[in-house]
């Protein structure tokens, strides 16, 4: 029987964004995702596990931020611990001058030099950040007794700190809010956060596509989303495209096997990737090639394939299959993402991702309307003929 491969993309882009949505690794949501992920997967006749992994579920309850007797805006960070704490502000826009401040048993506002981008968790495993390993440093030594960060976007505010493992309540303001503060240092202000963490299960999902030798093509998208984000674009698409991609290949013979990989905890420092490679130990010994299907499919961006590490004579011919498109560019190394950790490894990579997509991942505002369903099936043609090319590659 023929497949409707349209209609099929479309009821997982509904599944993903209408019915499951907003999904952090532990929750209930997440659960259900995979159990849609793991149906799917039996069903285009993969052999299909589960690969556990134990975490603690971080929820935020309720936060307050008071000075001088208001309630000024703010957004609690991603795992921030729980607090009470009143105590004077003491601003830091610099390494430099955060070196001098004195904060201990202090409300730190960090701005500037120390703000401009989202700091790196100090145990990600998969790449570094010298700027961020040196400010963690600096105020794990100083011990504040609550942190401050400023968001330069008027519009949202991303979190600047997003690590299970740091050591202080914080929180991230807006340009308004740290103005107004900034004006009064020295003042007390008040910061209540009460979140807590619970004992939770999670897991990666793996499909397995048997070939004929003991090598395997790994394709991965991670399945889990952001908290408080619906997750459409991140990555409600990609794991939407990896679940296709199972079902118009696992019909097909190839040499060299493929995985389907759908991996949790993303948003969690890597959680299930550190999973996999537990369970992958020597992965350059096993697997010839890792496809990474990241944000694709965003209307008003632009589709984008990234080709690293290949042999030039292979290289050639998956640029060649990306111009054939003329929707698709060809975009420079992509590093974003689990599939760098196995780069570092010698294993070639591509990611299929978008480019110049509108400001909305990590945010309320990523849901299903932001899908181009027309351009993400466009994804599945070209990946499937740059498979093939890897496939047949010795």
């Amino acid at each position: 029987m023929d497949i409707d491969f349209k209609k099929v993309l479309r009821k997982h882009i509904d599944v993903i964004t209408k019915k499951i949505r907003e999904r952090p690794t532990g929750s209930e949501a997440d659960k259900k995702m995979l159990d849609y992920i793991s149906g799917e997967f039996e069903d285009c006749g993969l052999k299909t596990t589960r690969q556990e992994f134990p975490l603690n579920y971080w929820q935020k309850n309720n936060s307050r931020l008071v000075f001088e007797r208001r309630e000024l805006p703010h957004h609690v960070n991603t795992f921030s611990k729980s607090c009470d704490i009143e105590s004077d502000i003491v601003p830091a826009g610099a390494i430099g001058a955060l070196e001098k401040a004195g904060i201990n048993g202090k409300t730190v506002l960090l701005y500037g030099e120390l703000t401009h981008t989202p700091l790196l968790p100090k145990n990600f495993k998969f790449y570094t950040d010298e700027r961020s390993a040196k400010i963690v440093s600096i105020l794990e030594e100083k011990r504040p007794a609550v942190i401050l960060t400023l968001c330069n976007d008027f519009a949202r505010q991303v979190p600047i700190i997003e690590d299970r493992d740091f050591l202080f309540p914080s929180m991230t303001i807006s340009p308004d809010t740290a103005l107004e503060l900034m004006k009064k240092r020295g003042e007390k202000v008040r910061i209540v956060i009460d979140s807590e963490y619970t004992d939770a299960q999670s897991a990666n999902i793996s499909g397995m596509l048997q070939g004929k030798s003991d090598k395997k093509l790994l394709i991965m998208a991670h399945c889990d989303s952001y908290y408080t984000s619906p997750g459409a674009m991140d990555n409600g698409t990609g794991v939407a495209m990896l679940m296709l991609l199972a079902r118009a290949l696992a019909g097909e013979k190839f040499d060299t096997g493929i995985e389907f990989l759908a991996i949790n905890g993303h948003e969690n420092a890597g959680q299930g990737f550190t999973r996999y490679l537990e369970l992958n130990r020597h992965a350059s010994e096993k697997i010839s090639c890792v496809v990474n299907i990241d944000l694709p499919g965003c209307y008003l961006a632009v589709p984008a394939i990234s080709i690293m590490q290949f042999p030039d004579e292979i290289k050639d011919k998956l640029s060649r299959i990306v111009i054939k498109n003329e929707n698709f560019i060809e975009t420079g190394p992509w590093y974003y993402g689990e599939h760098s950790a196995l780069m570092q490894q010698g294993i070639p990579a591509i990611a299929a991702t978008s480019q110049w997509y509108p400001e909305i991942t990590h945010h309320f505002r990523d849901s299903g309307q932001w899908v181009d369903e027309k351009i993400l099936f466009e994804y599945l043609p070209l990946l499937k003929e740059m498979i093939g090319v890897i496939n047949r590659a010795k």
